[in-house]
């Protein structure tokens, strides 16, 4: 009994090698038309697949930070270093205060409690505009189904038409 089973499945791999020797045969190895077959579908499947790469030019990975206020007259490296912690990547101190900004003996007032970024700056020396730094002028809501749609919607058609 044991014997026939040890047996079988090397006639099951009989099987399948001469299934594999069968559609070889029909297929045909490497002539003319099996060239010109694979020439066809890589001449259509090229130009097919360049939209997985089109988001690594839309959106690249940029260095981001969040928005100085519309009033303040910081530079971006001032903001960075007084205004951001170093530990919180999406994270701002709620108050500064900085009294004589120019001078080295300047005094810097702010408080430990920090909230999180509600707009953010987008680093634009290498790349001017990208599907990232483009302005959002209103994010859905989690409860708000029908914004959603539609802004997941504009997103993707900017996307692809831009």
């Amino acid at each position: 009994m044991t014997a026939d089973i040890e047996k079988e499945p090397q006639s099951s791999k009989e099987d399948s090698s001469a299934k594999k020797v069968d559609v070889f045969d029909l297929v045909g190895g490497d002539g003319l038309w099996q060239r010109c077959l694979f020439l066809m579908f890589l001449f259509f499947a090229i130009p097919s697949a360049t939209h997985n790469l089109a988001m690594s030019f839309y959106a690249p990975n940029l260095d981001h930070w969040c928005a100085r206020p519309e009033d303040s007259n910081w530079t971006v490296e001032e903001w960075k270093t007084l205004a951001l912690p170093e530990d919180k990547h999406c994270a701002r101190y709620k108050n500064i205060n900085i009294s004589f900004p120019i001078e080295e003996n300047s005094t810097i007032i702010r408080s430990e409690e920090v909230i999180s970024c509600d707009a953010w700056e987008y680093d634009t020396s290498f790349y001017t505009s990208t599907v990232l730094s483009q302005k959002v002028t209103r994010l859905p809501k989690r409860d708000d189904k029908e914004a959603q749609d539609d802004y997941s919607n504009k997103f993707h058609l900017q996307a692809k038409f831009n």
